[in-house]
């Protein structure tokens, strides 16, 4: 009887570590021209799961009929193109499942802890009225980045310049999140795939 009890109060101990443990995830995001992607980076249970996902750079363009995007893997040596994906997303599509989004993205807001926030950009152009409207773009972003995000580490630089048309981008975020979240997260996620819409 005490064997059984003491195997029970284990699986609780373990249960109760589990749902309480958090997944460590991290986004970096390199657009120089030469290394374009997106690489995902994803641990769980003190680190014994781990994943991690490179994904090609997106290259996106705005108009009044939608957003296009080109999705490009280029090898690493020769940087030659390797294979090439063009769609369009429709404008309306996004503004319909506008509170989708929303209900998902504020549910993360809520319960994310942000570690590290790192944005370095670099934008030069030859046209110097072009180079300063970007420039202050970027800047009002940053300025509302620091307003609205709680981060342990934050560090946001643009660096523009006038020698040559030229644009890079370096971006790194990291956050915890518990697994229990987590785990309502994907239901939510799940729901909005299959049915159209986000649920509890």
């Amino acid at each position: 009887m005490n064997t059984y009890i003491i195997v029970f109060v284990a699986i609780l101990i373990i249960v109760f570590l589990i749902v309480n443990s958090k997944v460590k995830m991290s986004i970096k995001l390199l657009k120089n021209g030469e290394n374009d992607e997106v690489v995902i980076n994803i641990s769980a249970l003190y680190g014994l799961v781990r994943y991690k996902k490179e994904i090609p750079f997106v290259d996106l363009n705005a108009n009044k009929e939608g957003v296009k995007f080109k999705v490009s893997k280029r090898t690493s040596l020769e940087g030659n193109l390797v294979n090439e994906q063009k769609d369009r997303i429709d404008i309306k599509t996004i503004l319909s499942n506008y509170d989708k989004y929303k209900e998902i993205f504020s549910y993360l807001y809520k319960k994310i802890k942000i570690k590290e926030v790192i944005s370095e950009i670099d934008i030069r152009d030859n046209n110097v009225f072009s180079t300063i409207i970007i420039f202050n773009i970027i800047h009002f972003i940053y300025s509302l980045i620091h307003i609205h995000i709680d981060a342990k580490y934050m560090s946001l630089r643009v660096h523009p310049g006038f020698e040559k048309k030229e644009f890079k981008i370096y971006f790194k975020g990291s956050f915890d999140i518990r697994i229990r979240n987590f785990l309502y997260l994907i239901k939510h996620y799940k729901l909005f795939i299959n049915n159209g819409k986000v649920g509890a």
